[in-house]
């Protein structure tokens, strides 16, 4: 039902190695030229050959993205050392779970200690840290961000200008300047960056980037990564953002990690407001990070009332709480572009789902 779901609103089912592109027609079908196709006719050929690939090429990166998900998840419970525990008698677990589903960034409040785990924000710079965008740890030695976010200009403390790459990331933080918010807090540093090759700024599509780290990281209460689940559609329109960006618009940045819930909106709307937005600044009535629109395929758009992702949250994660497995997160979009901060026109975020057998060729190349 997924696969037709898929099928039906024109998005192609995602493989490891490559994605299979399928067009529906009533005048010729290449697998059957004596055959007038029909619509329900493709749709079951289509249903055929992905069941052909699925099963040559064994699980599908879905499914592998699914059992690292539940590996993941087993750092959720901390073994607990018992002096006393018998021989054969399994050891003692504590679950270090906060998530919280409920929502109280703009309109967002401060996230609590281990409530996100898998946060991750960037430092920019080898002599002055500036700290600045977001990101989400994803296995033990990659965080995902947003492309544009591998470099930024920063002001230097005599006052002029440098452009710095994405040098640090700061995991287990809530308040980057507090040492009393009882987060732990690991600094690594970033040994590569993979930035989508379709990416072309200042446009918007395929802001997607992957930082490898200096060294593996340890998961504990504090750190552990986030799902990539391949759902190209959430099953509800409820997603919560996070990160340490700006409480409103052009404001600074927030030195403590916040929260807020957000709406999916449809590609349609999304669209929509963008081109009748009165922040568009080229001739074919759009903004220029979208030369063509809002891609619905690779992009995806949310909004709430006086609530927005803003400046400094950009690279971070909008995301859902799981029930299955247990007290994890799976990300949904990576903070990419928007207008203007609580406004009225809908933020953009990279669709994570289209970009999973981009992102496992890189972090699990042996899959």
């Amino acid at each position: 039902l997924f696969v037709i779901d898929e099928l039906k609103n024109n998005i192609t089912p995602i493989f490891y190695k490559f994605r299979i592109t399928l067009r529906f027609c009533f005048s010729s079908c290449n697998m059957f030229a004596a055959v007038r196709c029909n619509y329900a006719m493709q749709i079951i050929i289509s249903i055929m050959i992905i069941a052909f690939v699925a099963a040559i090429q064994g699980d599908t990166v879905i499914e592998r993205m699914e059992k690292r998900c539940r590996r993941y998840a087993e750092s959720v419970f901390e073994i607990v050392d018992d002096p006393i525990l018998l021989a054969g008698a399994q050891p003692k677990k504590r679950d270090t779970c906060r998530i919280s589903s409920q929502t109280v960034i703009v309109g967002g409040t401060k996230a609590g200690p281990q409530e996100f785990p898998h946060m991750a924000i960037i430092g920019y710079g080898k002599k002055y840290t500036h700290w600045s965008c977001g990101g989400s740890l994803i296995s033990e030695q990659w965080v995902l961000s947003a492309a544009h976010c591998t470099a930024v200009v920063i002001r230097l403390p005599s006052g002029a200008e440098s452009h710095e790459l994405a040098t640090w990331a700061r995991l287990g933080d809530l308040d980057l300047f507090s040492t009393e918010d009882g987060a732990k807090p690991f600094t690594y540093k970033i040994v590569r960056r993979v930035r989508h090759k379709n990416y072309q700024r200042p446009q918007a599509y395929n802001d997607i980037v992957l930082f490898k780290l200096e060294r593996i990281v340890q998961f504990n209460e504090m750190i552990r990564p986030i799902c990539l689940h391949g759902l190209l559609s959430p099953k509800t329109n409820d997603v919560l953002a996070s990160g340490w960006g700006a409480t409103a618009f052009n404001g600074s940045g927030s030195s403590a990690l916040l929260k807020v819930g957000l709406d999916i909106v449809t590609t349609e709307r999304c669209d929509k407001d963008w081109r009748e937005s009165v922040a568009v600044k080229d001739e074919r009535g759009y903004k220029k990070g979208l030369p063509e629109g809002v891609r619905g395929e690779t992009q995806v758009c949310a909004w709430a009332e006086s609530k927005d992702t803003c400046q400094g949250d950009s690279g971070g994660p909008i995301q859902q709480v799981l029930t299955d497995p247990y007290c994890m997160y799976t990300i949904i979009g990576v903070t990419s572009i928007g207008s203007e901060c609580g406004g009225k026109i809908p933020s953009i975020y990279t669709r994570v789902s289209y970009y999973l057998p981009w992102i496992e060729s890189v972090v699990w190349p042996q899959s």
